[in-house]
């Protein structure tokens, strides 16, 4: 089976950096469309940039980034960078942001959307801007990074 017939080739080698290079220009050099490789280092993520590697994947990074967004606010779920300067984050309504949409104003605010809502088990999608959002409701949101780090100073205080 060759490389070329494989959408993405991901190589995770973690501690021998000298394989985890040699694995990636094999699989460039065999007609991999997409290679992913993993680094533990900014150094390494650079380096197998240069080889070839299509997107390098830093877990251990991306990790510690996530714990210290979710410590630094305790009602951000989640959040997810998309790679163009936004990020989607999941945040848990509290009384700060309970009330409807239209007077509340997030993207006039924040320069965040709502892209859902969920509640008791039902989602609402896109939902309109008579829509309340209540405590305890469970909301997604889009925005640019600098708008979503305006959102969770807001909410830390």
């Amino acid at each position: 089976i060759g490389c070329s017939n494989f959408d993405a080739i991901i190589i995770a080698i973690g501690e021998n950096f000298e394989a985890n290079i040699l694995a990636t220009v094999a699989a460039k050099s065999l007609g991999a469309q997409h290679v992913i490789s993993k680094a533990k280092d900014l150094l390494s993520a650079r380096v197998l940039e240069r080889i070839g590697a299509d997107m390098v994947i830093r877990p251990e990074h991306d990790m510690g980034v996530r714990l210290a967004g979710q410590l630094s606010s305790p009602t951000v779920i989640d959040a997810l960078e998309m790679g163009d300067g936004h990020e989607v984050i999941e945040v848990e309504i509290s009384a700060k942001l309970c009330g409807r949409l239209a007077e509340l104003r997030l993207p006039n605010r924040f320069g965040v959307q709502v892209i859902t809502v969920s509640r008791n088990g039902e989602i609402t999608v896109s939902p309109h801007a008579d829509f309340v959002l209540q405590d305890g409701d469970m909301v997604l949101l889009v925005g640019h990074s600098e708008a979503i780090d305006k959102l969770r100073t807001y909410l830390a205080d």
